[in-house]
């Protein structure tokens, strides 16, 4: 039997994995594929010398050249462009369903379009939102969060269905929109072998992982270093903090001057250093969705002590909530509950891998995203037949 036909439509290189989006939009077409037929349309990959290649085999992929620096929204890319590439595939094949995703949303909108989803990842008006309220630049933030609350409405009205990676994600959007349509697919992450004791450093080491040159990381691990990391040094001397990620900003690259502290840098594989390290920590004070830093730590059995910001749409079990903090003297105790005991580690890294394997699974992900599209197809389908009643 032949698999239903999907249009994905993507705004940035889906690869090498540089970001959240490309993340994302790289693991649930893999997953999907084995439910649908998938054409994705999508700037080309990005590839230096010596990368590997893509595991792309079940998806049929379409370059095509954008020219924007951003992309969540139509206006900050080649949205014509993107829309002529569209309408070229649209006019050789049919296709059941679409899956658009960040700045594509738009190309919905418009008549004779298949049914479409937006896979929206995070509320962008309430990621500016809470930046009103503690940043310096206020006034543009303001501004954002007005534009981008008018863009996500729109989406929210005028497609079938719309997903979103946390609750507060989905809770925003439909209001925005007075609409019950928005739904949970939490991201997923790929799960590596059991945790073992072997694994950890010979020294205690805390790590924060992430692109630092993206706003809500490099304000998170400056503020932990300033504000976490002497009441965890003062108890535990010998610990490291290692800030570990591609593009430090110059404020990053400052710290490695301080006690205990190091910046890395691109690593030749996160993985290896969360599995190496004693404790991850996401003290994310900003930004929306689910935190990728988080679970790919938990993937390989390392206990993460976070903020209440980096819990959004984790699904925390009993154990895993006890290290969700926000105050720095509390951060700082359960961090150092964690250096000073290999069995309180051992045990948290377990269930956290546990919690993982369970919870956060790309299959998971796309088969909640499948349900969805489904019921877009539906929905439309039935908004087409019926009849206005004729008295």
């Amino acid at each position: 039997m032949s698999k239903p036909s999907l249009l994905a439509v993507a705004t940035v290189p889906i690869w090498p994995i540089d970001d959240g989006y490309s993340l994302r939009v790289y693991h649930l077409v893999r997953s999907l594929a084995e439910q649908w037929d998938i054409t994705l349309i999508a700037p080309p990959h990005q590839m230096a010398a010596g990368d590997p290649e893509p595991d792309l085999a079940e998806i049929t992929f379409r370059p095509v050249t954008l020219h924007g620096r951003w992309t969540w929204l139509p206006s900050q890319f080649d949205s014509d462009a993107l829309a002529v590439a569209v309408d070229r595939h649209l006019g050789r094949q049919h296709f059941d369903a679409a899956l658009l995703w960040p700045g594509a949303e738009f190309l919905g909108f418009r008549p004779g379009f298949p049914p479409a989803v937006a896979d929206r990842f995070d509320c962008m008006a309430l990621i500016n939102w809470r930046e009103v309220r503690r940043a310096p630049w206020r006034l543009r933030y303001y501004r954002a969060a007005l534009e981008f609350g008018r863009y996500e409405r729109e989406i929210v009205r005028r497609l079938p269905a719309v997903t979103a990676v946390g609750p507060a994600d989905v809770l925003a959007l439909g209001r925005l929109a007075g609409r019950d349509s928005v739904h949970l697919v939490p991201n997923g992450v790929e799960i590596s072998a059991p945790p073992s004791p072997a694994d950890e450093s010979a020294e205690p080491t805390v790590v924060f992982s992430g692109v630092m040159n993206y706003g809500p990381n490099f304000v998170a691990a400056e503020w932990f270093a300033r504000a976490v990391w002497p009441r965890v040094r003062a108890r535990v001397p010998g610990a490291r903090y290692r800030i570990v990620g591609r593009r430090p900003v110059e404020r990053i690259r400052r710290l490695a001057s301080e006690p205990g502290i190091e910046v890395t840098g691109p690593v030749p594989s996160m993985a290896e250093e969360l599995r190496r390290a004693w404790v991850a920590i996401a003290p994310m004070r900003s930004g929306g969705g689910i935190k990728n830093k988080v679970l790919e730590a938990w993937a390989v059995g390392t206990p993460v002590v976070l903020t209440s910001v980096a819990a959004n749409g984790l699904g925390l079990d009993d154990l895993a909530s006890e290290f969700v903090a926000d105050d720095p003297a509390a951060l700082a105790d359960r961090i150092v509950d964690l250096l000073e005991s290999s069995t309180a580690r051992a045990r948290a890294g377990l269930a956290a891998w546990e919690l993982a394997r369970r919870e956060h699974g790309w299959d998971g992900a796309a088969r909640r995203l499948t349900r969805v599209l489904n019921e877009a197809v539906r929905t439309v389908t039935d908004a087409s037949v019926a009849k206005p009643h004729l008295e």
